[in-house]
C-alpha cells in the first residue's frame, strides 16, 4: 500500500508533505497561530513571515517513502519527532519542539543503527497507562522499538 508522504499535526500548527514532482524534499509549514494556540507548549515561531508562517525544505539524497510524526512518552508534545523513511532503508528524524525552540531547522539526524527498513510508525504501549514510541520495520520481518536509539541521540523530550 502507499505510504503517507504527507501529514497535517495539529499540535505543532504544522503541515509537512513531499511533491510527487521530487521526492527527495520534505516542505515544512509551521503556521504560528496554530501552534500558539497550544498553550501547553509554551512555543513561539520566532521566525514567521508577514502571513503568519514559516516555510523550509528539507532535501534528502534518496527518495521519500513515507513521512511521520511520532515519539516517545505520554506529554502532549512528547511524539514531535518528524520521520522520513528514504528509498534506500535508511530513516532520519528531526524533534519538531526541539528545532521551533531553538530556531534550529537545519538538521534531520539519520539513525545509523537502522537499514533495510520498510515501514516506520507509532507503537502504542499499553501498561498501567498509555504510553508511545515508534517503531520501525526491516523487509526481513524485524521490527525495532525506538524508544532507547531516540534517546541516546537526544531526541525525546
Amino acid at each position: 500500500y502507499a505510504k503517507p508522504l504527507s501529514v497535517n499535526y495539529e499540535i505543532f500548527g504544522t503541515e509537512l508533505s513531499v511533491s510527487q514532482n521530487n521526492l527527495k524534499t520534505l516542505n515544512m509549514t509551521i503556521y504560528k497561530d496554530k501552534l500558539e494556540k497550544n498553550n501547553g507548549l509554551n512555543l513561539t515561531l520566532e521566525n514567521a513571515n508577514e502571513h503568519g508562517y514559516f516555510s523550509h525544505d528539507f532535501n534528502f539524497d534518496s527518495n521519500i517513502k513515507q513521512v511521520c510524526m511520532g515519539g516517545v512518552g505520554q506529554a502532549s508534545g512528547a511524539d514531535c519527532i518528524i520521520f522520513c523513511l528514504l528509498e534506500d532503508g535508511s530513516v532520519h528524524c528531526l524533534n519538531l519542539y526541539n528545532a521551533i525552540k531553538n530556531n534550529d531547522f537545519n538538521n534531520f539526524t539519520k539513525l545509523d543503527e537502522l537499514e533495510d527498513i520498510i515501514e516506520v510508525g507509532k507503537l502504542e504501549k499499553v501498561t498501567t497507562e498509555r504510553y508511545f514510541s515508534v517503531y520501525a520495520a526491516r523487509k526481513d520481518g524485524k521490527f525495532y522499538d525506538l524508544e532507547d536509539i531516540l534517546k541516546n541521540k537526544g531526541l525525546t523530550l
